[in-house]
Formats: structure tokens, sequence, C-alpha cells
């Protein structure tokens, strides 16, 4: 009995597509779990074209992710997630393209942080604790960031508070909590759904 492996991106960086394997569905699964669409002809013919001249799976994984289709994706979940709503078209172009440029996502997360209107400085502090940490913060929390955002008093009110999300984000705790919770964490979930499907079905042509 063959058993369902875990599998991360990582797992596939120097494995090649095995003979015997629907490439034409390997591609079109990582389309329907990383897109939510059947690929289109080109796409489709693009990507088998890598993995036939012996491309790993990864890297066509993650072509397909460093896409602007996916980063709509990405920042739409950021939204609908931390904000409860749909991005703007400007927002989501303004987001979209930080992503296409390299930006990190926690970078993308602050600079929409920064930008939520009509919240007071203890509001905001309580705010990023909550779609950061879903958690009220103590009043050691609340002195630090309120100090913080203080601190960054000669900079205008969206630059002050960008940089406290900045620094909350890139802190080890903030780090350590936010992972779980992640605001596109179904995207990355069906992500390893896909690669998993391909491998199981990876398996069972090599049995």
């Amino acid at each position: 009995e063959k058993r369902s492996r875990p599998l991360k991106l990582e797992a596939l960086e120097e494995r090649l597509a095995p003979a015997g394997v629907n490439l034409h569905e390997q591609v079109a699964d990582l389309y329907r779990l990383q897109l939510n669409r059947e690929p289109n002809p080109a796409g489709l013919n693009h990507y088998v074209a890598q993995l036939r001249q012996g491309a790993p799976l990864a890297k066509v994984a993650r072509s397909i992710m460093s896409s602007p289709e996916y980063h709509q994706r990405v920042v739409t979940g950021f939204f609908q997630n931390c904000l409860d709503r749909a991005p703007t078209s400007r927002e989501l172009t303004r987001f979209t393209r930080a992503l296409d440029r390299g930006t990190s996502e926690e970078k993308v997360l602050a600079r929409m942080f920064s930008t939520v209107p009509d919240l007071t400085d203890q509001q905001y502090v309580s705010f990023l604790h909550d779609k950061i940490l879903k958690r009220e913060p103590d009043a050691l929390d609340m002195a630090n960031h309120l100090l913080n955002l203080e601190a960054a008093d000669g900079l205008v009110e969206h630059d002050a508070r960008l940089a406290v999300a900045d620094r909350f984000l890139e802190t080890r705790h903030g780090r350590a909590e936010h992972a779980p919770g992640d605001a596109v964490a179904g995207l990355r979930e069906a992500h390893e759904r896909a690669l998993q499907a391909l491998r199981q079905r990876e398996d069972g042509v090599g049995g």
C-alpha cells in the first residue's frame, strides 16, 4: 500500500518528470490549484515543453507563482482576509505590481496596513495585533509600539505607520505567529495539494 508523503516545493528542486506521466495533466493540476482555473492552450503548451526538456516540477510551480495573475490572487486574499473587503482596482494594480517587482509579502502587507484610514495610534496598534497575532496587545506591547510611532514623528503619518508595521512584521514574535494564520494560507495549501497530487500520480506510474 502506497503512503501519501508530505511534499514541499524544495523536495522537487532537482526532480524530473518521469517517463509515462501525463505532463498536460500535471500542468493543468497546477493551474487549477494555484490559479483556480483551467490552463489556456498557450500556457499549457509552454510549461509542458519545459517539462519535456527536463525542467523540475518545482521550476514550473515557481514560474506560475511568480505570475501577475497569481500575485493578484495573493493581493485579493490579503484584502479579503485582513480588511474584510476586496481591493479597489487601483489597490489591486499597485500591490500586484509591487509583488511583480519582487517586494516581499511582508512588505506588501505592511504597506496595506499603513493605509487603513480613521484609526488613532492606539487603534492602529490593536489593529496590527488582531490581524497579525490574532490577539489583543498587552500593556507592554501597546507602550512599545506607541513609542515606535512617536519615534517616527518626523515622518508623515502614513510613513510612520508603515515603519511600525514593517518593524512589527519583521520581529521574531511577529514572524512566528503570523505564519500559521497567513492571509494567503489557502492559496499555499492549494499549492501543496497540487504538488502532492503530482507526486502521487508519479508514484502510481512508477509502481
